[in-house]
């Protein structure tokens, strides 16, 4: 049975307790209640466990995501403190090459 049958099986039982729930019940259909002692609570059981396996996957998966964004981030700061750092030391060096060059311009007036 496909997830939307066990579904709409559940939505029929629970729906309505007489004979008339069963009717468009995909279980009905397929003569399983019949065959099957508990089979629409099996069936739920497994959907039930099933889709809390992929949940737990799913939330695996996004906490180590999280983690690896949180790697990403503490990376970005550290990238854009080196640039700061980096961009000080330049404009310290161009600070640095235009006083040597107005002190050799002030050394050949002189001259």
């Amino acid at each position: 049975m496909t997830d939307k049958e066990i579904i709409k099986a559940l939505e029929c039982c629970v729906s309505d307790t007489s004979s008339a729930a069963c009717n468009g019940c995909p279980f009905n259909e397929n003569d399983i209640c019949d065959k099957e002692a508990n089979a629409l609570e099996k069936y739920a059981l497994d959907l039930i466990n099933r889709l809390k396996g992929e949940s737990n996957k799913y939330r695996t998966q996004s906490q180590a995501q999280k983690g690896e964004l949180t790697r990403l981030y503490k990376q970005v700061t550290e990238q854009k403190a080196e640039i700061e750092r980096l961009n000080d030391l330049f404009d310290s060096a161009q600070d640095n090459n235009f006083n040597a060059i107005h002190l050799l311009l002030e050394m050949r007036k002189k001259n």
